[in-house]
């Protein structure tokens, strides 16, 4: 009797001090986005409207957009005239077809001395390597290779490449442990060769609701084109993580005077969820995240609120901001022209901007 009695204290005592234990782990930089008078970015008057648009990214002179078409899934734009030059991604079941094609963190690399697009197919954790150059010129997808993300165990997740060692690392979202009656924090793994190292970012989760914490942990990562760091930015909480591949750790950075994991205002969130960062793009010198500054009731209905694009450098510190004077939902960056395009998954239309007037680094 006794024996259990212990047992059952240190039980109390353990889940006890497991809700007390900070939720996030990692260092936190702070960065004030409060007092910054923004400059207006004027859009070029240039307009692709495309039907049935969901995502954009841009690489090496082209814009690539991903749509509803089963003709072709992926359309490959020229960034100097704007034209079309490639129909991708057909639908079907082959090799080098798509059930429902997307590019969950719009990677490029290359693989084979071949410049290589990152395409997820819907159900299932193949990664197929999209040859790019040679897709181009014989305007059919061409796979280089294809892989399979090490996610089996979980729900949903983001996964990105690292080449050079044969790496992948990998967002896991919030999931319910069936054999232990419980739901875990997200995750962020590095996998080598099936063995999996975490890199330890939350203690517990938030004390919130299930639907507002699948809501609240949503975000957008990106790997920085040199592949030693990614980004996870979160998309209705005020901050960023940066991940060292290397060095397998990493920092978070928090918009000032807003909500933290360890104490998030739920009169706040029921009230309405404001947008910390509904897109990003990287470079090897910036993260660019697209930023609402505003409610999703106000972004997503009809004012007219325009995003603020906020650079950061790869250690966290704030660089500079752009209003943009259309209301957008993605970015894309083509570094050889230095256009900037974002998308309305509203109305259809994607804007074009030039970048090459903003002093960045």
């Amino acid at each position: 009797m006794k024996n259990k009695v212990i047992m059952g204290f240190l039980l109390l005592l353990t889940v006890v001090s497991c809700h007390n234990s900070p939720v996030l782990l990692l260092p936190t930089k702070e960065q004030s986005l409060y007092d910054d008078k923004y400059d207006t970015l004027t859009n070029n008057n240039i307009s692709i409207k495309e039907l049935g648009a969901s995502s954009i990214y841009a690489h090496n002179g082209f814009l690539f957009v991903e749509r509803n078409d089963p003709k072709s899934q992926l359309l490959v734009y020229s960034c100097q005239d704007n034209e079309p030059v490639a129909y991708l991604c057909v639908k079907g079941r082959a090799k080098n077809e798509f059930n429902s094609a997307h590019s969950y963190c719009k990677q490029f690399m290359t693989i084979n001395g071949k410049e290589c697009l990152l395409m997820g197919d819907e159900k299932s954790l193949d990664i197929k390597m999209i040859d790019i150059d040679n897709s181009l010129a014989h305007n059919s997808t061409v796979i280089e290779d294809v892989k399979q993300v090490p996610l089996p165990t979980r729900n949903s997740g983001y996964s990105v490449y690292i080449t050079d060692h044969n790496e992948w690392f990998n967002h896991n979202l919030l999931y319910i442990n069936s054999l232990e009656g419980y739901m875990e924090a997200p995750k962020f793994t590095i996998t080598t060769n099936e063995k999996e190292k975490e890199i330890k970012t939350f203690g517990n989760i938030m004390d919130l609701t299930e639907d507002k914490l699948y809501v609240l942990y949503q975000g957008k990562m990106r790997i920085k084109p040199d592949e030693t760091k990614v980004v996870f930015a979160y998309i209705g909480m005020p901050f960023f993580f940066i991940y060292d591949i290397k060095k397998h750790n990493g920092i978070a950075v928090h918009d000032s005077l807003k909500m933290t994991f360890d104490n998030p205002d739920e009169k706040e969130i029921n009230n309405d969820i404001d947008l910390f960062a509904l897109d990003v793009y990287t470079t090897n010198n910036y993260i660019a995240i697209l930023s609402p500054n505003n409610s999703v009731t106000n972004y997503y209905g009809q004012m007219d609120c325009f995003p603020i694009l906020r650079f950061f450098d790869w250690d966290g510190n704030y660089l500079k901001g752009v209003v943009l004077d259309k209301k957008i939902h993605e970015i894309a960056f083509d570094e050889i022209s230095k256009k900037l395009y974002g998308l309305n998954i509203i109305s259809e239309e994607i804007i074009q901007y030039d970048l090459s007037y903003v002093n960045l680094p």
